[in-house]
């Protein structure tokens, strides 16, 4: 099976949002939780509202800033700094799942990239956007409109399911 597909500056930033949307509603509510406890540990044995909300904010914040927000503004300056320095990223492209792997090409299919099955981790759909991550922390963005009348991501899934 075989789909093209257009990217181009705006997409990368959309698919940028859309995937750190969804990453900050997952890690704001696990930090919460975890602030929380940690918080509840310094405080337990003489309890202190104060005190325990105090911690558990404090907690809250640090663990954002140095585990999310710190890593993700530098990733996003190396993203933006790629695609300047690589114009081959963006304009139309197709991917076609084969027997033994997934060929990506560029529309003039001057440049071929082929990975086995292997080496694919996941996949996985935002609104707008799928993408395609690799092991070597690699990640295609398809948008979702481009592969609206194939079933391209399940047969990929289901691909990447049975390989292993």
């Amino acid at each position: 099976m075989k789909i093209n597909y257009t990217l181009d500056r705006e997409d990368y930033k959309k698919a940028d949002k859309e995937l750190m949307t969804k990453r900050y509603i997952f890690l704001i509510t696990y930090f919460s939780l975890v602030s929380v406890i940690v918080s509840y540990t310094f405080v337990y044995k003489d309890f202190n509202w104060p005190e325990f909300l105090f911690i558990s904010v404090s907690f809250f914040f640090f663990a954002l800033l140095v585990i999310s927000i710190i890593p993700d503004i530098i990733k996003h300056l190396k993203i933006k700094k790629i695609i300047d320095s690589q114009p081959g990223l963006l304009g139309e492209k197709s991917i076609e799942i084969k027997t033994d792997g997934i060929e990506f090409n560029n529309f003039d299919n001057s440049v071929a990239k082929f990975y086995e099955w292997h080496t694919i981790k996941k996949t996985y759909i935002t609104k707008n956007y799928s993408f395609i991550t690799l092991k070597n922390r690699t990640s295609f963005i398809i948008k979702n409109e481009d592969l609206k009348e194939s079933d391209f991501i399940k047969e990929l899934k289901s691909k990447i399911k049975t390989s292993f």
